[in-house]
């Protein structure tokens, strides 16, 4: 009997075997996507692993948005396979009879998981992360729905490796408060290819206020920088006015009240980095890229002078002909300004009008008296009884002036002698009368010289 029992001992263990075609391992040793799986069926696996996918999704999501803001980052980017994951599991959680030793193996299956290409572009267009690490990272923790933080792996290109596609640099006496808030905004700020930078957007990130002033400033050298690359102008807007801190043509506004802003596009093939500074009143802003294939320069031409206009108001405080300056004149200017854009090739030049400008002349104002001229004094003697009688005997007597009249005159003046019609009167004119001897005859005592006639006095006679 003894030498029969290790045969009996191998028929009873493979009838256990044999009775057993399929050896399920421990259900509850095994994962997928890093979850611990309820059952190993797949009616109730595959509506599971569905609900935890989608519960990962939303925080990873908000996550990886916080950590990169200008990704977009959203729930499709994240693409989960679900049945081809729970069929990977299956096949390996299910042990066949043959493999009975493999009964307490566990599985650990991650899940089939893949980025959307928005997703994979965006990331690769970003020279502040590694495409390829960053790729692999985010493909890892979504397999395992890792509860670690997601984030992008950063790239090993510094601005050291860049070319400066555009600057400026400005000394200014602006609140250094205010530029080193715009400075915190601003700096390293990557512009992805083809993506539209908002000034106003960008300055209402900022936890202080900025002033109209700064933010007009800042709006100008944004737009001398960017009139050094080929970016497109979305929108610019001029203050109509020069600022001491630049020239014609070279300057803009912004206002989120009046709805003005600054926007350009990243037209180049790489991201451009921003970077700004401001130290010891040196306000800097330039712009960084990859291996750009072209260069730009701008000009400001097409000027046009406008004279200012002399202003007139009446005021009563001046002497009659004086005036006073109140307000001082500056001309007025119409100006154009021009891109050239050149491939470092040489393939092509074009040349395009970026702005036309119009800045109004200011008109010069003066103040000049509202008084009359004064009257001129009299030169004649008094309006007496003597003068009176004088005038009207040399009347009376004399007829008319020189005999050519119309008139006979045959009137008697109130003098000692009268007048005779020829003007010959043998009166002595130096009547005594009361002023009563006025010319009262009753002839056409009109000179023919259609002249006027004046008296000792300056005086008109009708």
């Amino acid at each position: 009997m003894p030498k029969y029992l290790p045969y009996i001992l191998s028929i009873a263990l493979l009838l256990v075997i044999f009775s057993s075609p399929i050896v399920l391992a421990d259900e509850h040793s095994h994962t997928l996507g890093g979850k611990t799986v309820p059952s190993l069926d797949e009616s109730e696996l595959t509506p599971w692993i569905s609900n935890e996918i989608t519960a990962w999704t939303e925080q990873a999501v908000a996550g990886l948005q916080n950590s990169a803001p200008n990704l977009q980052v959203t729930a499709e980017d994240f693409q989960f396979d679900v049945n081809q994951s729970v069929e990977q599991f299956l096949d390996k959680a299910d042990v066949p009879w043959y493999a009975f030793w493999k009964r307490n193996q566990e599985v650990h299956q991650p899940l089939v998981v893949t980025l959307s290409n928005r997703l994979v572009a965006a990331i690769d267009a970003d020279t502040a992360y590694d495409m390829n690490s960053s790729i692999e990272e985010l493909k890892l923790k979504a397999s395992v729905l890792s509860t670690e933080p997601i984030e992008l792996v950063g790239s090993s290109v510094t601005t050291a490796d860049m070319e400066r596609v555009g600057f400026v640099n400005v000394q200014t006496g602006l609140p250094a408060a205010e530029l080193n808030t715009v400075v915190e905004l601003l700096n390293q700020k990557s512009l992805p290819s083809q993506e539209i930078f908002s000034l106003n957007e960008t300055l209402e990130q900022g936890a202080t206020p900025i002033s109209e002033q700064t933010a007009n400033f800042v709006a100008s050298m944004l737009y001398i920088t960017v009139l050094q690359t080929e970016f497109d102008l979305v929108e610019r807007h001029s203050q109509g006015v020069v600022p001491s801190y630049t020239t014609l043509g070279l300057e803009a506004m912004v206002s989120a009240k009046l709805n003005r802003d600054l926007k350009f596009k990243n037209t180049f093939d790489t991201p451009v980095i921003i970077q700004a500074s401001n130290s010891a009143g040196t306000f800097l802003i330039e712009f960084l890229t990859l291996n750009p294939d072209s260069t730009t320069s701008y000009e400001v031409g097409s000027r046009e002078e406008i004279e200012p206009k002399r202003i007139e108001r009446l005021v009563a405080d001046l002497a009659y002909g004086r005036e006073r300056q109140v307000e001082t004149g500056r001309s007025g200017w119409r100006v154009v300004t021009y891109r050239t854009i050149t491939s470092d090739s040489g393939s092509f030049e074009t040349q395009e009008i970026v702005a036309r400008d119009y800045y109004p002349p200011v008109n010069e104002v003066f103040e000049v008296s509202a008084k009359e001229p004064p009257t001129p004094p009299a030169t004649g003697g008094t309006t007496d009884g003597t003068t009176g009688g004088t005038s009207g005997g040399t009347t009376g007597g004399t007829g008319t002036d020189n005999g050519s009249d119309s008139g006979t005159g045959s009137g008697t003046g109130t003098g000692s002698g009268t007048g005779s019609g020829s003007g010959t009167g043998d009166g002595s004119g130096t009547g005594n009368g009361s002023g009563d001897g006025s010319s009262n005859g009753t002839g056409d005592d009109t000179d023919s010289d259609e002249q006027d006639d004046y008296d000792k006095g300056g005086n008109k006679i009708n």
